[in-house]
């Protein structure tokens, strides 16, 4: 799919497109992603050989250089189209005078060299080993040290820490500052001008924009925990490498896809051809006269395609959380013997239980296009009760990382004092906790019948603009910002003191933490990113809300309903239950 999809771009704007600013940013990106492409069959066979580089040193140097090489130059041409999309909307005058192919062609070259200088390094320092078992590894060595136990050697040490915080700074941190301060500003143009009509080219950087993120943050973090990886549990490892290697892949092979679906009309979509498709997809459009009705009907097939969608996932996702977390309910609070572990189990699988169980009342309001037949009461239950059990559910994650932690830090205190008792108390105190949290949307939720409707919406109602906002943050600090720093404190500590104390060979409940822990970062970063985009519902283009909602919604239902799967497939010790 990546070759050809890929192929297909790079055919369409290097040869059958006239050559444009637009163009030769695509046109580079598909080269990049058609680079990553190519290198896919050797890391599958590097994978299915359990990380065994069966084709010598110097298709190791060349190919995992040319991974990070390709990998790096699509995060610069996502950065310079955001930037390029900013000065548009900043300068359109002076863009229109100096923004040239030939510029963005110099550009272009010029982010190509910053990716060879990045990741020449890799290059020069990548060698090959063969261990004792006979497994050859393909790794990075900056010292000539002649075997793998020299890694441990604390100039190597060093130098490799210092290589990964350069990669994540210049593959993340500084792109993902650039791209956020790029469209914070044409946000705020969008609302003092009405420049959300600019054509579909808008869009296709949005969605390329959207796939930087979901993909990239699985890396940032493998790469991470790679710095600690003698001192990180297997599962936690191969989790997140599973869920990099998979964004990645897709976000590399579907993104041409993703350009054609998201600036066509939709009707007649298999009546053209694919490089017509392709063609109008990329074309810099930016001085054609706007057509409203045409941009309407986008608009319309974007609005039916996500309702059809989360309409479905929503009854499919009812019946496997209410089965799925039933099952954990009645495991963990009739089967099993009480234990701190327990506890925390049947709380977090009450929570999701609760969620699932308010999918049919929201699928319902999905497909009426958002608006509300149960009435004021069912109104202020029904979304009080999503944003508690979906609190709740944060906050018990939170707690399992902190009681982890304090069976390390603590094991003989932990011993005496870690009680299903003591589990109990903290349970009900973050229940009433999360209750506290979410009671302004039992205050505030109302329903309003709208001029241009039969039913009733349903919204958060408050006087001011600013209370509004005060909410929204308040939900973002407690379901996202403070839970991912304490979690992400407290594993540290966990990778900290495990290098010194062979703690690795605790329980299966670490398995399950740490997957229930892998799913909350996965499932609540889209979340967040979509109640930020609300507070500028008004002012955010149509598509990009939709696609955030889509996205935040599956993955939450996902979370919710399938985490307790993981919990069977990864515990040996549930075999025996039934």
């Amino acid at each position: 799919i990546g070759l050809l999809g890929n192929g297909a771009v790079i055919w369409v704007t290097g040869f059958k497109l006239g050559r444009s600013v637009n163009a030769i940013w695509f046109l580079n990106l598909a080269v990049a992603y058609f680079g990553f492409s190519v290198i896919l069959p050797f890391m599958g066979a590097f994978r299915a050989l359990n990380s065994s580089w069966p084709f010598g040193l110097a298709m190791c140097k060349l190919v995992m250089t040319s991974l990070y090489f390709t990998m790096f130059a699509s995060v610069l041409f996502i950065v310079a189209m955001s930037v390029d999309r900013c000065i548009l909307v900043l300068y359109p005058i002076w863009s229109h005078n100096h923004r040239t192919p030939r510029m963005a062609s110099f550009i272009s070259a010029g982010l190509w060299i910053s990716a060879i200088a990045v990741t020449s390094p890799y290059l020069a320092f990548r060698k090959t080993c063969k261990e004792k078992s006979g497994k050859i590894v393909c790794y990075v060595s900056f010292t000539d040290l002649p075997n793998l136990d020299a890694v441990e050697d604390q100039t190597q040490s060093n130098t490799e820490v210092v290589m990964h915080i350069l990669k994540l700074l210049f593959v993340f941190a500084i792109p993902f500052l650039i791209i956020t301060i790029s469209y914070a500003i044409i946000a705020v143009k969008i609302s003092s001008k009405h420049l959300v009509k600019s054509s579909k080219v808008f869009k296709v950087v949005t969605v390329a924009v959207a796939s930087f993120l979901v993909s990239w943050v699985p890396y940032s973090v493998y790469s991470s925990i790679f710095l600690f990886r003698d001192r990180v549990p297997d599962v936690v490892k191969q989790a997140f490498l599973l869920l990099e290697t998979i964004f990645h892949s897709i976000n590399c092979c579907f993104t041409p896809i993703f350009y054609v679906l998201i600036t066509q009309r939709h009707k007649g979509l298999f009546r053209k051809s694919l490089f017509s498709l392709y063609e109008s997809a990329f074309k810099d459009d930016l001085h054609a006269p706007s057509n409203t009705s045409a941009l309407d009907t986008v608009k319309r097939h974007i609005k039916r395609f996500s309702k059809v969608v989360t309409i479905h996932l929503y009854i499919v996702m009812c019946v496997i959380g209410l089965l799925g977390n039933g099952i954990i309910i009645w495991v963990t609070g009739f089967k099993m013997e009480r234990t701190a572990n327990t506890t925390w189990l049947l709380n977090l699988a009450v929570a999701y239980f609760g969620y699932s169980a308010t999918l049919p009342f929201l699928g319902t309001f999905r497909a009426l296009n958002f608006s509300w037949p149960f009435g004021l009461v069912m109104c202020k239950l029904i979304m009080t009760l999503v944003y508690f059990t979906l609190l709740a559910s944060v906050l018990f994650l939170v707690a399992m990382s902190i009681d982890r932690c304090v069976i390390v830090l603590c094991p003989v205190w932990s011993h005496n004092r870690r009680t299903p008792q003591m589990a109990s108390f903290v349970s009900i105190g973050l229940w009433v906790m999360a209750f506290i949290i979410s009671s302004p949307v039992l205050v505030f939720q109302v329903t309003c019948q709208e001029a241009n409707a039969n039913m009733s919406s349903s919204r958060i109602f408050c006087s001011r603009r600013n209370r509004e906002m005060a909410m929204y943050i308040v939900k973002l600090l407690f379901t996202f910002v403070i839970p991912f720093l304490i979690i992400t404190t407290s594993y540290a500590i966990i990778a900290v003191n495990i290098s010194r104390k062979n703690l690795l060979k605790s329980s299966k409940h670490f398995k399950v933490i740490a997957v229930a822990v892998v799913s909350f970062f996965v499932c609540w970063a889209p979340y967040s990113v979509y109640s930020s985009i609300y507070l500028f519902h008004d002012k955010m283009a149509e598509a990009v809300e939709h696609t955030f909602f889509l996205l935040a919604i599956s993955l939450q239902c996902i979370n919710c309903c399938f985490t307790p799967i993981f919990y069977v497939l990864i515990t040996q010790g549930y075999k025996g239950l039934f």
